[in-house]
């Protein structure tokens, strides 16, 4: 068995990489599998490879690989610096909160993250909060999305948060109130394209002893993604062990205490400039930024039929306003609804044809539903558009944007694979 060209193809798709001892492992998962399918180690190479059916299979590899070892509130001393240091600071910006456990495993740990903001939603008040969380280990997501833990797991929890488990003599339960503020989903990591619509906004992104799978080409590639997610100074908390002076100049150090973490670096950019013609607004017509912010606002909450409703009745004052239609898209696509997604998007690009932004989005849709020529058909039409010409209107005013020059080097990205 030439166990190199497995571990390529399996690197390729997940990002998850193999040294001399994680190989022969591998190598013994493989073979269980092609017994288990009762097929020949050339049948299951191909299975691998093909562009259909090959996701269910990496994903069960993925499982397998991976090893699970996470706890509840590990590292306290970062979750002691979320509690007094970076909450509050970005409450003095917003009381709408959005914050993403990547590589979340079995759920320990944004469920601790959970827990601290319940606490302090108490204490402070006047703030909601939403998390995400995501892994590459359905098995694992599973077990995370049920709460039903071994009694001994808890023992790392201060006493003050053991009111949000249901406790017997064997299992710690967690009840229903802190399960509710935490959406669980499969996410690989690395895979093309990566879905930035779904992250946008984040204020806050964990993701602890993740990179230790992977390689350094790896780990710069998801830095890219966690930056163009993360608000303006927005917090990326890594494990004490992990150390970004190697890979990125897009985060400094903040330290607190015996612990640290990164914050996200604003790139230094010209204020934004309305550029809306004449031909979409009148003069004496006041810009609708009240009511966009706060549908946006609804969208990041996950109240999209609100969210939506606004759009439609500023649609109605502003028929011909692109970016309307660009969050009416990303609102739908949000729902699942693909169709009406697709047909927003469109509209936006139909009024602005250099809505470059419209066309990246328009573009990672279609490679979702493996519309590969649609796709990359979008992601040229990025590159093409110069960067002093890309439209974005209003848009700044009412959401963080990705610039047209980190938009065309993501493009070029996703174009080479």
């Amino acid at each position: 068995m030439n166990i190199d060209t497995f571990c390529q193809i399996i690197e390729n798709k997940t990002g998850l990489f193999f040294n001399e001892i994680k190989k022969k492992y591998l190598e013994q998962i493989i073979k269980e599998r092609i017994a288990k399918k009762h097929i020949s180690q050339e049948e299951y190479l191909k299975l691998l490879t093909h562009p259909l059916f090959s996701e269910k299979e990496i994903r069960k590899l993925a499982e397998l690989i991976t090893i699970i070892e996470t706890k509840f509130f590990r590292h306290p001393e970062q979750f002691e610096a979320l509690e007094r240091k970076i909450v509050p600071e970005i409450l003095k910006q917003t009381k709408n909160l959005k914050i993403w456990s990547a590589g979340c495993a079995t759920g320990e740990e944004p469920y601790s993250i959970a827990m601290v903001l319940a606490k302090l939603s108490r204490d402070l008040k006047d703030f909601s909060f939403k998390i995400y969380a995501t892994d590459i280990n359905s098995s694992a997501l599973k077990k995370a999305e049920k709460g039903v833990y071994n009694r001994k797991s808890i023992s790392n929890v201060p006493k003050e948060y053991w009111k949000y488990f249901i406790l017997n003599r064997e299992q710690a339960i967690v009840k229903e109130e802190i399960k509710a503020l935490v959406e669980f989903s499969f996410l690989n990591l690395i895979k093309q394209p990566f879905p930035v619509y779904r992250f946008t906004q984040t204020d806050i992104i964990f993701c602890r002893n993740v990179f230790i799978y992977f390689r350094p080409e790896s780990i710069k590639r998801v830095l890219q993604h966690f930056y163009l997610c993360l608000k303006k100074n927005g917090y990326l908390i890594l494990a004490p062990t992990e150390n970004l002076e190697d890979f990125t100049k897009n985060f400094v150090i903040v330290k607190y205490k015996n612990t640290f973490f990164y914050k996200k670096v604003p790139l230094i950019e010209k204020e934004p400039v309305i550029t809306i013609k004449p031909s979409k607004i009148k003069k004496e017509e006041v810009l609708p930024l009240d009511k966009l912010k706060e549908a946006k606002r609804l969208a990041d909450a996950g109240l999209y039929e609100e969210s939506m409703y606004i759009c439609k009745k500023i649609l109605k004052q502003y028929p011909t306003l692109p970016e309307v239609y660009l969050l009416l898209g990303i609102v739908y696509y949000e729902k699942g609804e693909i169709k009406n997604a697709i047909k927003s998007l469109k509209k936006a690009i139909y009024l602005e044809s250099e809505f470059a932004l419209a066309y990246f989005y328009l573009g990672n849709i279609y490679w979702q539903l493996s519309m590969i020529p649609e796709a990359k058909k979008a992601y040229q039409n990025v590159i093409k558009i110069p960067e002093n010409k890309a439209y974005y209107g209003i848009l700044p005013h009412f959401m963080e944007t990705i610039s047209q020059k980190d938009l065309v080097r993501i493009c070029q990205e996703y174009l080479r694979t």
